[in-house]
């Protein structure tokens, strides 16, 4: 066409032709993208000597290669002198294990003093902003190291603790050491702000059992039995939501792991994972399940000796709330069945508190 003037017909289908031509390549190029980003998973699909493994995103990789030893130094001396009294000089580093997904910590000593510094991939901004805003109320009584300052590595977040200088003490028996941590995070009041700044942004217990959830129960009815029961608690609601309502908010944090306490030789423990901490009502949180169950009453007399505002919560008002959250959860994780056999305790733990406020309006 360029050279010599073709007939109409053949310059119609020449046009036509470059366009597909040029439409395939495009598509050519896109396909070929798709193709490498799955080129580990087509490797283990067609060659049996490839075994499929999950690549690591470009935030994880970077967060890794500054964990190795090689570059440790290169960004834990800068973040030192800016947030402690470091200034030069030699800096030890130890691996610190950890339950948070895509996070990592090193115990770092350097001037006579030891540090915690938690370093988070990109992906998991959130849970570091969320570990901080409480950390940043300074709460004395708080079981958690003393945060020295937050800071950002690259695009990473970076919270710096103080730590003591000893070693932890292993943990062979998680049950009376979050007994004890727990019985201490009953004990504390969280800020105003705090709990305001929380409402906000995340729904109360009260708030999550709605009737719809209580509703879906139904599912699990089988039986006369369970539809009697199903239908008390239907009954009970506004007045359970009320029980729920009265309890104080404290600060709870859930699925503890090994890796997320540290104790120390005298037996003062802490907690070294707070990405997950939460404001829930008194109780709420605690296994409703065999021993830990049993443990709440003894837990509770603890945390009421430090904190004497609470004894006027009786403690099946405490257990209650703990049966309930426990409900909560099971409804989330769809498993209505375990979240109905819950419901007797429940009603028993309402009819106990209903009883007690009667005798006190009897005896006034």
């Amino acid at each position: 066409m360029l050279l010599s003037q073709p007939n109409v017909i053949l310059g119609i289908v020449a046009l036509l032709l470059s366009r597909q031509v040029l439409q395939k390549a495009s598509t050519l190029v896109t396909d070929a993208n798709a193709l490498l980003r799955q080129r580990a998973r087509l490797d283990a699909l067609f060659f049996h000597g490839k075994v499929l493994m999950p690549a690591l995103t470009n935030e994880q990789s970077s967060l890794w290669s500054l964990m190795m030893p090689a570059r440790r130094a290169d960004w834990v001396k800068p973040v030192l002198q800016e947030y402690t009294g470091y200034i030069d000089g030699p800096v030890f580093f130890s691996w610190q294990e950890t339950a948070v997904l895509n996070a990592a910590s090193l115990r770092v000593e350097a001037g006579g003093k030891a540090y915690l510094l938690k370093l988070f991939a990109a992906n998991r901004n959130a849970a570091a902003i969320h570990e901080s805003t409480l950390m940043l109320e300074g709460i004395a009584e708080l079981p958690a190291f003393p945060l020295l300052g937050v800071t950002k590595v690259g695009e990473l977040q970076c919270l710096i603790y103080e730590r003591p200088s000893d070693a932890g003490v292993e943990i062979k028996n998680l049950v009376p050491v979050v007994g004890k941590l727990n019985a201490k995070l009953m004990s504390i009041r969280p800020p105003e702000r705090l709990q305001m700044l929380y409402k906000r942004s995340h729904p109360m217990l009260w708030q999550r059992l709605d009737m719809q959830v209580f509703n879906s129960l139904e599912v699990a009815v089988n039986g006369n039995d369970d539809q009697n029961i199903f239908e008390q608690l239907l009954a009970a609601y506004p007045r359970l939501v009320s029980r729920l309502r009265e309890l104080p908010l404290c600060i709870h944090v859930p699925d503890i792991q090994p890796a997320d306490l540290y104790q120390h030789p005298d037996g003062k423990a802490y907690f070294l994972n707070w990405t997950r901490w939460a404001l829930e009502p008194l109780g709420a949180g605690w296994l409703v399940f065999g021993y830990w169950f049993n443990e709440l009453a003894a837990v509770f007399e603890n945390a009421k000796a430090v904190a004497p505002e609470l004894r006027e919560y009786p403690l099946e008002q405490v257990e209650l709330a703990a049966l309930c959250f426990a409900l909560d959860q099971h409804c989330q994780r769809r498993q209505y069945r375990q979240a109905l056999t819950l419901a007797p305790k429940i009603l028993e733990r309402l009819e106990a508190l209903e009883n007690r406020s009667a005798k006190t309006e009897i005896e006034a």
